[in-house]
């Protein structure tokens, strides 16, 4: 389950990233 915790991390921050754009 870490890795899906881990690949759940990076689709998140990209959404946070996009939407600080």
């Amino acid at each position: 389950m870490l890795l899906g915790r881990t690949a759940n991390g990076l689709y998140w921050m990209n959404r946070y990233i996009e939407r600080a754009e």
